[in-house]
């Protein structure tokens, strides 16, 4: 079998802090994955640099990857993300057509500016006139130069991707069905909510200034230790030492991001009815270090079930199946179950 076609192309997230490379093979029974790799970033721009993406072509040489074909995530803060009320109408073109007028009078925009991704939303529990749209806008100049500058460090491009379509792919990776599933995606500076409903994505939110940052600096502030020993801290909570500064900034943290999902979840109730069974996935930045304590607040407030990110994987803490990577690296990969395997991570 072609390498191309044995093995997925490598999901590449480049975030503010970290970068994480995933990579699936395919077996005749599903999905294996053969590649979970993450390590810190070198330089924090935004835009990645022929450098950093020349780095990532580096660490896929070193770990054995002979293809450099890639799909890109496009950062979360480089998408717009808004709720459309439009007139119901038959067929997704016609959708799109307005959609598209609305946008560009909104961000004052021309419509050859921009590529947008758009759908309905469930009909609302008390019913309207209207149908509510979704719709993500990302900006052809800010993909075309991820691109330029991927293939000139020698990467392929397969497809750029951006959060919330790779998120709700890798959610088919974790077993049973689910009426909703709330995403708890914890970054360096904020965290995402992300609400899908039967596999539709029904409600996103940024939780500004609500970031990882607060723990990683009460770290730094609070020890002697290196850039290297509090992100190896953050991936694995088990070397934590005792710190009541650590654990009062914890506890803030944990209990600010419970209150507002509280809220949100409190909104989609109101808005789409209750569910019949909600499950709880805390993703991004430093899973292991806030999935256990931040898990069981928010079951307890909302009455959802918590579950690991890994479809099978109790110790895969640092690295869950169910990832950004993840979702990237199956972009044009059928929807087949993940074949339970150990995931390892190394950081250089």
């Amino acid at each position: 079998m072609p390498l191309s076609k044995k093995y997925t192309p490598t999901g590449l997230d480049l975030g503010s802090r970290m970068i994480t490379l995933v990579r699936f093979e395919h077996l005749d029974n599903g999905l294996k994955q053969t590649l979970n790799y993450t390590m810190p970033r070198r330089w924090h721009d935004q835009m990645p640099s022929v450098q950093e993406f020349g780095r990532v072509a580096r660490v896929l040489a070193r770990q054995g990857v002979e293809s450099r074909r890639v799909v890109l995530g496009i950062p979360r803060e480089s998408v717009l993300t808004g709720l459309l009320e439009l007139p119901p109408v038959q067929d997704q073109d016609t959708m799109e057509v307005i959609a598209r007028s609305e946008i560009s009078r909104i961000h004052n925009l021309s419509s050859s500016d921009y590529e947008i991704s758009l759908w309905p939303l469930p009909a609302p529990a008390r019913g309207s006139e209207t149908v509510s749209v979704l719709a993500l806008v990302c900006m052809h100049e800010l993909v075309d130069q991820w691109i330029d500058n991927a293939q000139n460090a020698g990467l392929t491009v397969e497809a750029v991707d951006v959060w919330h379509s790779a998120i709700n792919r890798a959610l088919r990776l974790l077993p049973g069905m689910h009426d909703e599933t709330l995403v708890v995606d914890i970054g360096y500076e904020s965290t995402r909510l992300l609400v899908t409903r039967r596999g539709t994505m029904i409600h996103e939110r940024l939780l500004s200034s609500m970031g990882s940052c607060k723990v990683h600096d009460c770290l730094r502030i609070s020890s002697s230790r290196s850039e290297e020993q509090i992100l190896r801290i953050l991936e694995n909570p088990s070397l934590a030492e005792s710190n009541i500064a650590l654990e009062n900034t914890m506890q803030k943290f944990l209990s600010d991001i419970a209150d507002e999902i509280s809220k949100t979840t409190h909104y989609i109730q109101q808005r789409f009815g209750d569910p019949e069974k909600r499950r709880i996935i805390i993703a991004g930045d430093h899973t292991g270090f806030f999935r256990h304590q931040l898990g069981g607040i928010i079951s307890s407030q909302t009455g959802a079930t918590r579950e690991q990110p890994a479809a099978s994987h109790e110790n895969s803490q640092a690295n869950p199946i169910c990832s950004l990577a993840s979702g990237l690296a199956l972009h044009n990969t059928a929807n087949t179950p993940a074949f339970p395997e150990p995931v390892t991570s190394s950081m250089p």
